[in-house]
């Protein structure tokens, strides 16, 4: 069985690490490419996310650049470089799966085919894998952490738990 090439943006990654599961990325994928762009912000964010690169899980992480032609340069214009690179990368690769939290970013991702995924979906896979509990708890330490997550959305992630 082939692992799955997994692509991720920043706030995937900046999320788990603030809850403490960051290794639930590599529990579920194994290793998780990481546009060089998306380092360089989770770089920036230090003084919020601690010393990420030593975080449990982070060994998880692999840095890739993508290509800089024409696609990415495409990317810039509608999105921030994060989410640009982390598309470009994805579909550079034929990633098997995109995490992004970002509407306008899904939105760009779904027009080039990509499958996606979120925080949100990483921890309801963690559930389902066995290597979480309960979600609601999570979703919970989230929001203490300022991340939005919709009533109608809450509602939807419990039911897939099966904790409606």
């Amino acid at each position: 069985m082939t692992t799955p090439l997994v692509v991720t943006n920043n706030t995937p990654v900046s999320h788990l690490l603030r809850i403490g599961q960051l290794p639930l990325l590599g529990l579920l994928f194994g290793r998780v490419l990481v546009p060089a762009q998306v380092v360089d912000e989770l770089d920036r964010g230090q003084h919020v996310l601690g010393a990420w690169r030593e975080a449990p899980g982070a060994d998880a992480l692999v840095v890739a650049t993508p290509l800089d032609g024409p696609f990415l340069r495409q990317l810039l214009v509608q999105l921030d470089p994060g989410e640009a690179a982390a598309i470009a990368l994805a579909v550079e690769r034929s990633a098997s799966l995109l995490l992004i939290d970002e509407v306008d970013g899904r939105k760009v991702g779904r027009r080039h085919g990509l499958r996606m995924t979120g925080t949100l979906g990483v921890l309801l896979e963690g559930k389902r894998q066995g290597h979480l509990g309960e979600v609601r708890a999570w979703m919970e330490a989230l929001g203490r952490q300022g991340f939005h997550i919709s009533d109608a959305l809450k509602q939807h992630v419990l039911a897939a738990a099966g904790k409606s």
